[in-house]
């Protein structure tokens, strides 16, 4: 049921209050993304918890986007951290968070080297790690540390032609 006076019209839908007040929304917020899904399903799986809070039925239509939502940055499904996500005019924003300095934590296995360069893969070489201390890992820091050109591996959320980098390896 939807109430005549605050109902909306939008390519066919007619839309209550609360899906008025779910579109009014601009603005930036973070979600935490777990090891595990994609940054993309965590987004979908968003935009479909606000929908359906909101009393709006999609039926499947992705043609029709009726709220505007996205993220600034991918993440790994491997990897755990924060999406900045971006609803309504906040998405316009997301361009100016790309381009800001991020900040990574990582924690590593001494020892093995995997085809995937990460714990996800299958260990290609194992060499031992005793002889490694802590000044011997503090001498290397700096060259981890400022601005970096890094190669991404093969294994990543990056696309080609359409299709992400770490599917394409999988075939």
């Amino acid at each position: 049921p939807v109430g005549s006076m605050a109902a909306r019209e939008a390519g066919g839908v007619v839309f209550g209050k609360s899906a008025e007040k779910l579109f009014s929304l601009s603005g930036l917020f973070a979600v935490y993304k777990p090891k595990g899904p994609t940054s993309a399903g965590v987004l979908n799986l968003l935009k479909e918890r606000l929908l359906a809070e909101a009393g709006v039925q999609t039926n499947g239509n992705k043609r029709k986007q009726v709220l505007k939502i996205g993220h600034g940055g991918t993440l790994d499904s491997a990897a755990a951290g924060v999406l900045v996500v971006g609803i309504g005019k906040g998405t316009k924003m997301l361009k100016t968070i790309l381009s800001g300095s991020k900040k990574y934590t990582a924690i590593g296995v001494l020892g093995k080297a995997t085809d995937t360069l990460d714990a996800t893969g299958k260990v290609t070489e194992e060499k031992p790690y005793d002889q490694i201390t802590k000044g011997d890992l503090e001498n290397v820091l700096p060259k981890f540390t400022g601005d970096i050109m890094q190669v991404p591996p093969l294994y990543s959320a990056l696309k080609k032609d359409g299709e992400r980098l770490s599917t394409l390896m999988k075939r």
